[in-house]
Parts: C-alpha cells; sequence; structure tokens
C-alpha cells in the first residue's frame, strides 16, 4: 500500500496521458506522467478529507508529491477518464509510483458528498483521496495541472501533444458537461521524466494491456473487484479458432456483474420484450415484480449453464447448441411509481424528453419490466423467450416487443469487423469496450446513496425502435448517403479520413473551402467536441417486419447502455436537433423506453429495492 494521504508541501507539475472531450481512445494514445516541469509551489488551501480529516499543503516531507485534480463524480468523460488512466500510468509505474500521492478535489461540492465521492474514487484505487464540503479558493486554481496525450494523426504526420491547461473541470449545469479548455501544440519528443531523468522510463505505458486495467486493491495488494468496472468479456474467441464456432458451442451469462447484454462479442439475434404487470395497487404491483425477477432470474441462470432443452422436454431448441444464449433484465421508472417506490427511482432513469425525430406510438414505448434475450441463433433466442413469458402470463402481460438481428458470424469475411444497418452504414464505430478504461465510468453506473445503491454497478439502457425510410434513403446517390452520415460507404472511415477508427477532422476542408464533414452530418453532430464528452456503449440491430398499409416496416433496434442517460443519449440526440442532423430526414423514432439494469449478482434481480 502507498503513503497515505497527509498534509503535502508540493503540488505536482502535471500528470498524463488522458483523453480529454473527444481525444483519443486509451488504445490508440501513449501514455506517460510527464514530469516536464520543476513541482510548483503550492497554494495555502484547507480542506477536508471525505474520511473527516484536514487536508492541506503543510507538515510535509520534501520527497512527496501530490497529483493533484479538481473534477466532480457527475462528470460524464473526462474527470473518469483522467482517474482511470492515472490509475493505469501508476500500476504500469510499479515501486516507481511510491513518491505519488493523488488528490481529487471535489468542484461540485453540494452533490459530491463524502459518501459519494469516496465510493466513486474506490472504483479506481481505494488509496485516492478526495476533498469535498465548502470551500473557499479562486474560481480557478493558482496551480496548473497538464495532462499529455500522444498520437500520430495520420502515418504520415509528426507526433501530435493534447494539452489541456489545467485540471479545472466545472460542476454541470442544466445536466450539460464542462470541460477543461484545450489546444494543439507540435511536439518532437518526449521530456525526460524528472523522476528518473530518462525518456523512456518505467511510467510510460505503450496501449492497454488486455486484462483489467483497475480495480481497487490491485495495485498494491489484494481487494475487492467492486464488481468489476473493467473485466473480461472482450475476448472470448481466440484467434485461431473459427469465430461462428466458437459463438454457436459456448454458453453466455453475467461475467463480473455485467449482464449478457454488455458482454461482446455482440449476438447476431436479440428480442427485447417490454411487460406490465397485472396490478393496480402499490402493494400488489411490488409483490409481482419481486415474483416476476424472482422467477426470470432463476430460470436465466438455469438457461445460461444448461440451455432450454435440458429444462423442458420436446422444446424446439432439442438438439441446438447453446449459440451463446444471454438473458438480461431490467426495470421501468414507472414500475416504481406504480409501486409506490418512487423515492427510490434513480434521477438517471426519468423519462426521456421529446426529440425532433420522434413520432412516438404509446402502444411501443415504456413498461415496467424488460426482458433481453440474445443468441447466435434466432430460434434459441425465439424459444427461450417464449418459454420465460409463459413462466409469468398469470402476472405479466406483453406490452411491446421486437426482435433485431445482424450479420451471423459465419457469413462474415471478417467476424470481428463492425456490422452495417440496413442502410448499408457501418454502424458501431468506436464504441467503449469491456478492456478499456473509458467503459466502467461511462456504461457502469454508481449510486453510493442507500436509497438506490440497488443500482449501484448496474447500467442504464436507452430502447428506441427507429423506422428507417428505405426508399428514400436509397434514391439518394451513394456521395450523398456518405454525407448526411459522415462517413465512407466502402469502410466506414470518416470522410477525410484513411480507416473506420480514424478520428473525424471537423476542421477539414475541401478545395471550396467547405468542410469535408458537412455541418449537418451525423457524425459531427454526435461527436464528443460537440457533445462535450457524451458517450455511450450502442448496440444496434436491425429489424424487418414486412409491410404495412405499403410501408415498409423495417429500421433499427438501437440499445444505448449507459451510467446516466442524461449525459449520454439525451446529450446526443439533443445535440443532433440542435444541429438539424441530415439523418432526420429518413429515420422515424417510433418507440423508446429507459430501464434500469442492475448488477447480474447471485441473489435475485434488484433484490436490495425491496
Amino acid at each position: 500500500m502507498r503513503h497515505p494521504i497527509r498534509p503535502l508541501a508540493v503540488a505536482a507539475a502535471v500528470l498524463l496521458a488522458v483523453t480529454a472531450c473527444g481525444g483519443p481512445d486509451l488504445a490508440e494514445a501513449e501514455h506517460y506522467l510527464d514530469l516536464s516541469d520543476q513541482p510548483m509551489a503550492a497554494s495555502d488551501i484547507e480542506l477536508a478529507t471525505v474520511d473527516g480529516e484536514p487536508w492541506g499543503f503543510t507538515d510535509v516531507a520534501d520527497d512527496r508529491l501530490t497529483l493533484l485534480f479538481f473534477g466532480y463524480t457527475s462528470c460524464p468523460d473526462v474527470c473518469p477518464m483522467t482517474m482511470a488512466e492515472i490509475n493505469l500510468a501508476l500500476d504500469q509505474a510499479g515501486a516507481d509510483a511510491d513518491p505519488f500521492d493523488v488528490v481529487m478535489v471535489s468542484s461540485d461540492p453540494e452533490r459530491d458528498t463524502d459518501e459519494q465521492l469516496r465510493s466513486w474514487l474506490d472504483r479506481f484505487d481505494p488509496d485516492f483521496q478526495g476533498c469535498a464540503g465548502t470551500w473557499t479558493t479562486p474560481s480557478r486554481p493558482p496551480w496548473t495541472t497538464v495532462f499529455r496525450s500522444r498520437r500520430p494523426r495520420s502515418p504520415r504526420a509528426s507526433t501530435w501533444s493534447r494539452t489541456a491547461a489545467a485540471s479545472w473541470c466545472s460542476p454541470p449545469a442544466a445536466r450539460r458537461r464542462a470541460c477543461s479548455t484545450r489546444a494543439w501544440a507540435r511536439t518532437t519528443s518526449p521530456r525526460s521524466c524528472r523522476c528518473c531523468g530518462r525518456n523512456s522510463c518505467e511510467l510510460r505505458n505503450r496501449g492497454v494491456p488486455a486484462r483489467p486495467v483497475h480495480g481497487p486493491g490491485r495495485r498494491r495488494g489484494g481487494g475487492p473487484d467492486h464488481r468489476g468496472l473493467l473485466g473480461a468479456g472482450a475476448a472470448r474467441v481466440p484467434e485461431e479458432e473459427d469465430p461462428a464456432r466458437i459463438l454457436t458451442l459456448s454458453r453466455s451469462g453475467p461475467e463480473e456483474g455485467r449482464p449478457p447484454a454488455l458482454l461482446t462479442p455482440t449476438p447476431a439475434h436479440v428480442h427485447v420484450v417490454a411487460v406490465d404487470l397485472r396490478a393496480e395497487e402499490p402493494a400488489e404491483v411490488s409483490a409481482r415484480a419481486r415474483e416476476v425477477l424472482a422467477v426470470w432470474g432463476e430460470r436465466a441462470r438455469d438457461l445460461h449453464e444448461g440451455g432450454l432443452a435440458a429444462l423442458a422436454p420436446g422444446a424446439p431448441t432439442e438438439g441446438l447448441r447453446p449459440a451463446s444464449l444471454g438473458v438480461t433484465l431490467g426495470l421501468g421508472g414507472a414500475l416504481l411509481d406504480r409501486a409506490g417506490l418512487g423515492d427510490r427511482r434513480p434521477a438517471p432513469l426519468e423519462d426521456l424528453p421529446d426529440f425532433a425525430a420522434d413520432r412516438l406510438d404509446p402502444a411501443l414505448c415504456g413498461g415496467d419490466l424488460m426482458l433481453h434475450v440474445g443468441a447466435e441463433d434466432p430460434l434459441v433466442v425465439s424459444a427461450a423467450v417464449e418459454h420465460l413469458l409463459g413462466l409469468v402470463r398469470e402476472e405479466a402481460t406483453v406490452r411491446w416487443s421486437l426482435p433485431g438481428f445482424q450479420r451471423a458470424a459465419a457469413t462474415a469475411e471478417d467476424a470481428s469487423a463492425t456490422p452495417r444497418n440496413l442502410m448499408g452504414q457501418v454502424d458501431g464505430t468506436v464504441n467503449p469496450a469491456p478492456s478499456e478504461a473509458r467503459f466502467g465510468p461511462q456504461v457502469l453506473a454508481a449510486h453510493p446513496e442507500p436509497a438506490t445503491a440497488w443500482m449501484d454497478g448496474g447500467t442504464y439502457v436507452v430502447v428506441r425502435r427507429v423506422r428507417m425510410l428505405l426508399d428514400d434513403w436509397f434514391d439518394l446517390a451513394p456521395g450523398e448517403r456518405e454525407r448526411v452520415i459522415g462517413r465512407r460507404l466502402s469502410d466506414g472511415a470518416p470522410l477525410g479520413g484513411d480507416r473506420e477508427d480514424d478520428l473525424p477532422d471537423l476542421a477539414a476542408r475541401d478545395a471550396d473551402g467547405s468542410p469535408v464533414i458537412p455541418d449537418d452530418a451525423h457524425i459531427r453532430l454526435a461527436s464528443p467536441e460537440r457533445t462535450l464528452g457524451a458517450r455511450m456503449l450502442r448496440r444496434g440491430f436491425n429489424y424487418d417486419l414486412g409491410w404495412k398499409d405499403g410501408h415498409r416496416e423495417a429500421g433499427l433496434l438501437f440499445t444505448a447502455w449507459q451510467a446516466d442517460p442524461r449525459a449520454g443519449f439525451t446529450a446526443v440526440q439533443e445535440e443532433l436537433d440542435r444541429g438539424g442532423d441530415a439523418l432526420n430526414a429518413f429515420v422515424r423514432h417510433e418507440g423508446s423506453a429507459v430501464f434500469a439494469v442492475p448488477p447480474a449478482l447471485d441473489t435475485p434481480p434488484a433484490a436490495a429495492l425491496w
């Protein structure tokens, strides 16, 4: 264990490789602690730690350095990424990290209670200290913390360094995110590290390891995993094996508290079903909800372990492989209100606002409970849905349902490639992977408050039924379709880029001075630069229900998994509306719902809620 935090005499000049709003992914960046300047003299500051101890820059040994960061726990991007990358760099440093202490000072003390801040920091490292409460310092601190991230902008370009001039991150206002100022500055080589005087020292890390990269107590001894913010799931298919065969033979199920819907690879087929409980009085609603969740939770474990054929003789899946069948359960906000548990309803579970592309049918929206079933085979999915609904037909009735599909691994030239939707566009680029540091803070919720602790470590899913106007879409020339999205049809690369995973160059202009990526292109408006860092895990599936009244009933079953929809899906959708998203002319959002998905533990789902 590192030295305990105590009052320090020195403030650190800097910190490492942080992916600021819209910055490069961890896997693309070169991460290092860059002590390029001498430590600055600390200013007077008197705070209290979350443990109730006084904290300030006095009476400390001269050989200690404080890596100081100002942020807030509801920050959707910069703050969690900073903490994750600090932890990553110190982990790679090993014993060389001993001179460093990490302190986060909350810039939102009214909402960052001691309990909230402690719980949030524990997800990165329990040795990290936090300070909150009432305090008086200038609106911007009198010292500067510089974050650096290096990556080649293209194979031919020089190395660039992205810097954030001050670590201050303002509290949110009206649910908008605020990030530190940013600038681009050319550099020719990394600075030498003050701790050892070498350009290539142990504090450097080139990329993210495939294993989990953080967890309380991991760097300096044992400790709980807090349901695993990172963890496994991204590398379930060995490269030397046939992906289609592996997925067909494999069994699924929760991993480290994460439900199957969050794991990778994404299944080829899903069916999302929303049900309403057959009850009116709060006590009866509560009892029915507990009963249905308990039945589904137990049977889901049986399905994951043995498959339907082992449970029900004569099942349609007799003779079929497991096909990576996975069942995920969720609760709607209206259920909590109907059950008299409105005070236990987390704020992220609030109803979505109205959006410009909405043409919502109330019959296709909402629901008390969600059943999300995925597998590699459509018959496996269908039979599991029928079985699970049959178990609760006396307690619940189907409100709406929608099956979805992607291309199968068996038909893909590259099973790891991003799939395409019915518009022919690559759909799902720049998704956080479970092995990346950003996954936990962006996808998994933190709820240390007792009233909402039942969702601590869970996630929130926004489900949207998006009908595509495919006739109108394919009337466009291919080049026009590319400009609507902002990506090439051939390989999914952003216009002006070389590869699918290139960062869109939103400043690029063509010979006429027009933006290479149009002002109303979908990826421009949805970019983190425009949404101040909003991100989510997007899982899109096609649906095709034939024709109705002469209109094609086909489109996208869109699911967005995030720690807080207000800072993820809603923030992105509002920016799309403000910018006049060109894609809105070709889609209609007809169904919508938000569900809370509790952590998938051994107990019945949401057991702590009741």
